[in-house]
């Protein structure tokens, strides 16, 4: 078994094996699927935090893992391994923890991997330390109901409601999701719902070639939740006739009878999983333990009281030596 980095001589392996290949995030499969070029060529330069791995076996064709961590966020995502028919082979435990390895390498305090329930890939990814911490279902919607006035609450999101878009997510998710996925405000391509002065909802958005990632957060207490979704899916610009495919997380059942009642396709329900990635760093320099042994005696005083009088006897370098201090009597209070 031969672990190494992915070079240029895998891209026809990864080309001939690229409907084959299980999808580990489910944003970059809605939206790019495995020959994204960036993933490839950050695979090739290990550019912008993507690592790619190719572990050999002899009694099956060589499996492909591919992993990015983007800039700024403390967790690493697996984008996927490719192809299914390898994960059987004592290689996959081995490439998933070479890439949790470099994720962390890199900076990564969590590595995170999306799989759906009930497939052999889970009994490996346990073996290599991950453990789950929440589910999600995937809905894909390729037509919409008709709203009435649906761009009237949804806006682009700017810098300036960081704070209103956190105070939202802490209401709604999770604080140890929040630790390892916090969100991000990216101005012109996240919407925000404003209601009475406050962030009653929020949808992370990416974009692909292959479709539209969107994942919502919506108060449950918010006046017609089910309407603030679909006005949501109608407010999503440049959709030009592409699947969105929508993220709804386990605390947010909630939004799941309205994709059900205009016929959107759930997707079978999936199991996040996380790592958490241990950080050793090497010291260059050891510190010396300081010796007390020459260093001088500290004068240790006693106290002796009789009456009025108090002597201080003081014992400094083995010599001793004496004080006495005259203290007023107390007065009573009259």
């Amino acid at each position: 078994m031969l672990l190494r980095p992915f070079s240029w001589r895998d891209l026809l392996t990864l080309h001939q094996y690229r409907r084959q290949s299980v999808y580990l995030d489910s944003a970059l499969a809605a939206t790019h699927g495995t020959l994204h070029p960036a993933v490839l060529l950050g695979g090739l330069t290990s550019l912008a935090g993507i690592r790619a791995w190719v572990c050999e076996n002899a009694d099956s064709p060589p499996l492909i893992g591919i992993s990015h961590h983007p800039a700024g966020f403390p967790s690493a995502r697996i984008a996927y391994l490719t192809p299914a028919e390898a994960l059987a082979s004592p290689c996959t435990p081995k490439l998933l923890e070479q890439l949790a390895r470099q994720s962390g390498e890199n900076g990564a305090f969590h590595v995170l991997a999306e799989i759906n329930a009930g497939v052999p890939l889970f009994e490996s990814m346990r073996q290599s330390g991950f453990t789950a911490y929440t589910r999600q279902r995937i809905w894909v919607v390729e037509s919409l109901p008709t709203a009435e006035d649906a761009l009237s609450e949804w806006r682009f999101a700017q810098p300036d409601n960081q704070n209103a878009i956190q105070a939202l997510g802490r209401q709604i998710i999770p604080e140890y999701i929040l630790n390892v996925e916090p969100i991000a405000v990216t101005p012109n391509l996240g919407l925000i719902s404003i209601q009475d002065g406050k962030a009653g909802g929020y949808a992370e958005i990416r974009y692909g070639g292959r479709g539209i990632w969107v994942k919502p957060i919506i108060h449950p207490d918010a006046e017609d939740a089910e309407q603030m979704l679909i006005q949501l899916l109608h407010a999503i610009p440049e959709r030009r006739m592409r699947p969105l495919h929508v993220c709804i997380r386990a605390y947010q059942p909630h939004l799941e009878p309205a994709l059900e009642a205009f016929g959107s396709t759930p997707g079978s329900e999936q199991t996040l999983m996380i790592k958490h990635l241990a950080i050793h760093l090497k010291v260059r320099e050891t510190f010396k333990r300081p010796s007390f042994d020459a260093q001088p005696e500290a004068p240790t005083p006693m106290i002796h009281s009789k009456q009025n009088i108090i002597s201080l006897a003081f014992t400094h370098k083995g010599k001793k030596s004496a004080a006495k201090v005259r203290v007023p009597k107390a007065t009573p209070n009259k």
